[in-house]
């Protein structure tokens, strides 16, 4: 199984300047709030280099001048959120 502290770490190295928030809350749950323009390269990472191939759903809330798109993405060994504000 893979350690949280992991995913956290190659996310990082992945995101760099990209990312605005990475966080782990609690075990197995990693929440990624990145740029909007590298929401797609983000989301094709989690997909095909880190395997994590079950999108359990994507839920939105306006925030007025932006529209927030939460996507959640779960594993047998790793679950992980990506959050991206879209305006």
């Amino acid at each position: 199984m893979t350690q949280t502290s992991e995913i956290v770490n190659e996310l990082q190295t992945f995101l760099g300047k990209n990312v605005i928030e990475l966080k782990n809350p609690r075990a197995r749950r990693v929440y990624a709030r990145v740029e909007k323009d590298f929401c797609r390269d983000t989301l094709t990472y989690l997909i095909k280099d880190m395997n994590i191939t079950h999108l359990s759903t994507i839920t939105g809330t306006d925030l007025g001048q932006e529209i927030e798109l939460l996507y959640h993405f779960a594993s047998r060994s790793k679950s992980t959120r990506l959050n991206s504000s879209h305006t």
